[in-house]
């Protein structure tokens, strides 16, 4: 990891924040997405891509396999949400 020379930034109005230059040469694209983690002064972004169409799919299985295991049914689910809607 290389450190930029640190630099002074503000938010705008519009909680925009305006990166420099440099930033968009680490790898950081104009659209791209990412998380802001923050704690006592710290902001760090982290960018986030979306997963491959086969690690999806993959995703996919393990949970229907999950949900098969464990019995859940369309019934018990709606149950639940009607359960969880009353509170």
């Amino acid at each position: 990891m290389r450190f930029l020379n640190p630099q002074p930034y503000k938010i705008f109005l519009k909680h925009h924040l305006r990166l420099d230059f440099d930033i968009f040469l680490q790898g950081l694209h104009t659209g791209d997405r990412f998380v802001v983690l923050a704690e006592e002064g710290v902001v760090i972004l982290k960018t986030i891509f979306p997963p491959e169409q086969s690690e999806y799919y993959d995703l996919v299985k393990k949970t229907r396999r999950a949900v098969k295991t464990a019995g859940v049914t369309k019934a018990s689910v709606s149950a639940a949400i009607k359960k969880v809607r009353k509170k």
